[in-house]
């Protein structure tokens, strides 16, 4: 009697076959097949696949990959163990972001099975075609092509299908942040001080803090030395589910030392008799975080919510074009230092930086009077304080 083949290819007309293949057993002694579907083919190479797919089986070498789909794989697998590892609720908020937004709407249908590079390729050129930057393209595909990296390890794909696309660039030019010129921040300055609620304003046009730092600042890291006032950056407020945290910040040098003016400390201790009288007032209703700057009820601002806001409305009270954004007296402070003569890695290490080639390179260009600065400082220093001035006759022939 022959024996039974373990293979079998099906017509399923126009060209359309099904391969149908045993693979073995699992621990419970289940069977399990492999199925496959080829189109625009002939009979001949469905019985070649065939007989191939039943020569891999056989020498140890066929790899079936997962039919999960590739939205249940992120969602369901990938960013729970992404939580379970401990990333920061900021990184695992991005890899959300990324998933949501971009993953799932163009690849999430497919099957983990069906991956090829070219989806990666199509996936990079559908955010293109949509006008996203740079740097959101860029994020984008690393969260992709971690995900796919982690689903190889799983051994639910055999091949990365990320791996060897190339990167696209926008056409867009990147966006830069806004900063205030010196006009507009001494306007911005006066507006804060008509209101002693808009003293986080002014700290962190002063201090050059991050959102995140301005909001998560305690009372604890504020002192006074040597005639200058000092915050210790040790915490940040963060959302984690729903439930305020104050998480140690992302990089050790985040983790720094801020001064500040001293009349700006006096400042700080008249505001705190404030945020006492208020306490007391909510009593049990208070939720103490020890802040420097807390919300109405103790917990920390909103960086999207409250201190935007407010940001915002001080924009437009001092007469400000509703072009900046809380960011903007980070970016104020630091272009604003370089251009009263700091040091560029005093204000590096204030910022938290770790390379003051990023300083440099990232908050100078968002203030080209610097340009102008400069030269004005180089001609001072040559020409003007010895009197040595050039001819407009004088000039051309140097030229």
């Amino acid at each position: 009697m022959p024996k039974r083949r373990r293979g079998q290819v099906k017509d399923l007309g126009g060209g359309k076959f099904r391969i149908r293949i045993f693979t073995g057993r699992d621990g419970q002694g289940k069977k399990h097949y492999h199925n496959e579907t080829l189109f625009d083919t002939t009979p001949l190479k469905a019985e070649k696949r065939c007989i191939a797919l039943l020569a891999e089986v056989d020498g140890g070498t066929f790899f079936e990959a997962s039919q999960m789909l590739v939205k249940d794989y992120f969602e369901k697998e990938w960013l729970p163990q992404k939580r379970r590892e401990g990333v920061r609720p900021t990184t695992y908020g991005t890899y959300q972001d990324m998933i949501d937004l971009y993953i799932a709407p163009y690849l999430g249908a497919f099957k983990l099975s069906d991956l090829t590079p070219k989806h990666t390729r199509d996936f990079a050129a559908w955010l293109w075609d949509r006008g996203k930057s740079t740097a959101t393209m860029k994020l984008a595909r690393a969260v992709w092509h971690m995900g796919m990296k982690d689903a190889v390890t799983l051994k639910y794909i055999k091949e990365n299908p990320a791996t060897g696309i190339k990167h696209l660039k926008s056409l867009n030019p990147p966006r830069e942040g806004k900063a205030f010129n010196v006009p507009q921040a001494i306007q911005f300055l006066q507006a804060a001080t008509q209101d002693p609620e808009d003293l986080i304003y002014i700290f962190g046009l002063v201090t050059g803090l991050r959102p995140e730092e301005l909001s998560g600042l305690r009372r604890e890291d504020i002192s006074f030395e040597n005639g200058r006032g000092i915050a210790r950056i040790r915490k940040v407020a963060l959302l984690v589910e729903g439930k305020w945290k104050l998480l140690d910040p992302k990089t050790e040098n985040s983790k720094r030392d801020a001064r500040f003016p001293a009349h700006i400390y006096y400042d700080l201790l008249r505001h705190f008799q404030k945020v006492d009288e208020r306490r007391k007032l909510m009593g049990n209703r208070w939720q103490d975080f020890g802040l420097v700057f807390p919300s109405s009820d103790g917990r920390p601002l909103n960086t999207t919510g409250r201190l935007r806001s407010g940001f915002l409305k001080l924009v437009k009270k001092a007469g400000l074009p509703p072009e900046f954004t809380p960011y903007t007296m980070r970016y104020s402070f630091a272009t604003l230092s370089l251009l009263a003569g700091e040091l560029d890695k005093a204000v590096s290490a204030q910022m938290g930086h770790s390379d003051v080639n990023f300083t440099k390179k990232v908050y100078t260009k968002v203030l080209p009077q610097m340009k102008e600065s400069l030269s004005d400082s180089f001609e001072s220093l040559l020409f003007k304080a010895s009197d040595a001035t050039l001819t407009h006759e004088e000039a051309e022939r140097v030229m």
